[in-house]
């Protein structure tokens, strides 16, 4: 994930939150992925204080719930590469709300040398130290992402009643889900946010 290549004025967090979600929902069927889990990097090489200023508090939350509740893939470890300094903040917040099993399977890196000594480099790009160019890469992934396209498109037909709660909710008043989304439309306040 490549944070500063997205245009802060024309892509806000629910679209990147989708396009993370479909790349990695593209290897979600595969056992390969199933079995070993995925590894993520997430590079913040080129990302300005707007790329952090558009993720607000409660936005930042619906996807850590996500991330702790719903995500359906065994993610092996996330790499962080050149988080900067302002950025840093946001990203406490983030990873405190993360349980304490993806906790552990973060890494920071501070330059991209200390990425290439944790990741076989036959799977990571040129421009990270590996041996495929970032145009053979994405000429993969788009082959994958159109093999896959008939599954992902039936996805978009799902329809979830939020009005139902969930069995396993832990508020009292309202479900896990239901609640997030209702707190998302609160953004710009902090009355719902809970910060230990």
């Amino acid at each position: 994930m490549r944070i500063g290549q997205f245009d802060t004025k024309t892509t806000y967090p629910e679209e990147q939150s989708r396009l993370i979600s479909l790349a990695l929902e593209t290897y979600l069927d595969t056992e390969l992925y199933q079995v070993n889990g995925l590894v993520l990097i997430m590079d913040f090489q080129e990302t300005t204080m707007a790329h952090f200023g558009i993720w607000t508090f409660p936005k930042l939350k619906v996807i850590i719930n996500a991330m702790n509740e719903i995500v359906t893939f065994r993610i092996k470890e996330i790499h962080i590469v050149q988080l900067p300094k302002y950025g840093a903040i946001l990203a406490d917040f983030a990873i405190a709300g993360l349980s304490e099993k993806l906790r552990r399977r973060i890494k920071f890196h501070k330059t991209l040398d200390g990425l290439k000594g944790s990741i076989d480099e036959s799977v990571l790009p040129t421009i990270y130290g590996g041996k495929q160019t970032l145009e053979d890469a994405n000429k993969e992934f788009l082959r994958r992402t159109f093999q896959e396209r008939n599954r992902l498109l039936k996805q978009t037909e799902m329809y979830i009643d939020l009005s139902i709660p969930s069995p396993n909710a832990q508020s009292k008043s309202n479900s896990g889900l239901q609640r997030e989304f209702a707190e998302e439309s609160v953004i710009g306040s902090f009355r719902q946010l809970n910060v230990d």
